[in-house]
């Protein structure tokens, strides 16, 4: 397994430091959500990537997760990942965290700022038993190298519907219709990279959503004939006979 310190050397980033201020700024933002997620299913929280702390950890964080908010408060990261499963913190280690670096370096500092990560992993509650969470995070202040500073994300349980151990990582970006669109997905536990491209992900994921060509058109600002050629290709791609098939093969791996 990854040394946890190694781990948290690798995703450090020293650069900038956020002002205090600002952070205040936020944790007043945020203060509200203990109230409306005390008893939810979800733990929202701010993430300080400078010194790797957790500056907000929701109260909800006893119920879902087995620990009191204040334990991941103040011993930060190495509280979190020396309860993730071994085989899923080597996952991310050596191929999530670089992965997604490589994507977010590819991007502008704009689109950066509009990023949002999801990702899935193994959990041991303080019953040694482990949940299946799935974790989403979005960027709220970057340095000039577009490295991440502040995040705010939740971790939500997910065990209830998750029956395998098939990490899926996705990266996507808010554009200009307020809709997240893939940039980059992968599922991370067979090692095979998903074979449509991103803009595929997009339409195959509203199909499943029951949308008909024109109306994913109109949501991702693309012509019905445009939609109509991406499922062409798909289906050409995955040597299968309709869209319905290539959204029960998504689900079955694991990436819809």
């Amino acid at each position: 397994m990854v040394d946890i310190d190694k781990f948290i050397t690798r995703i450090r980033y020293e650069s900038e430091t956020i002002g205090k201020d600002i952070l205040e700024e936020y944790l007043a933002k945020y203060s509200i959500i203990n109230t409306l997620f005390s008893s939810g299913q979800a733990v929202p929280f701010l993430f300080d990537f400078t010194n790797h702390t957790y500056p907000f950890f929701c109260n909800s964080s006893e119920k879902v997760l087995g620990f009191q908010a204040s334990i991941f408060m103040t011993m930060g990261l190495k509280a979190f990942i020396g309860n993730l499963h071994p085989d899923d913190v080597n996952v991310f280690y050596y191929r999530i965290v670089p992965d997604f670096q490589r994507v977010r370096y590819s991007r502008t500092l704009t689109q950066v700022k509009k990023l949002r990560y999801t990702f899935n992993y193994r959990f041991k509650k303080n019953d040694n038993k482990y949940i299946h969470c799935l974790e989403q995070d979005i960027i709220l202040e970057t340095d000039k190298y577009k490295n991440p500073l502040l995040t705010f994300g939740t971790i939500t349980d997910i065990s209830e519907y998750k029956k395998d151990n098939v990490i899926i990582g996705t990266m996507s970006v808010l554009n200009s219709a307020n809709e997240y669109e893939t940039v980059y997905s992968r599922n991370y536990s067979n090692d095979s990279k998903i074979i449509y491209s991103n803009r595929e992900m997009d339409i195959i994921r509203l199909l499943a959503k029951g949308l008909s060509s024109k109306e994913i058109g109109s949501k991702l600002n693309i012509s019905p004939q445009t939609v109509d050629k991406h499922r062409r290709n798909m289906l050409h791609k995955a040597k299968m006979n309709n869209t319905q098939e290539l959204v029960v093969d998504g689900i079955r791996q694991g990436w819809l």
